[in-house]
């Protein structure tokens, strides 16, 4: 189990990529993201992080893929 204080520090950071991935990530980056991603949705980790890290994820996902979102 990490830290409370680091939790904080976490979640943190992973809101900043969230919202700096809409504004300009390359493709050749994604991977990375995810690799950092990944690890936060673990059962073991706090859950304020692991929502984020799934906000994250899903505000990756709408912005690569802009028609995911849309309703037919």
């Amino acid at each position: 189990m990490v830290c409370f204080s680091y939790a904080i520090l976490r979640r943190r950071v992973i809101w900043l990529i969230g919202q700096w991935v809409g504004v300009k990530l390359s493709s050749s980056l994604r991977p990375a993201l995810y690799q950092a991603i990944c690890p936060l949705l673990q059962h073991d980790e706090n859950l304020v992080v692991r929502l984020e890290a799934a906000n994250t994820l899903k505000l990756d996902i709408l912005y690569t893929y802009p028609s995911v979102h849309r309703q037919t």
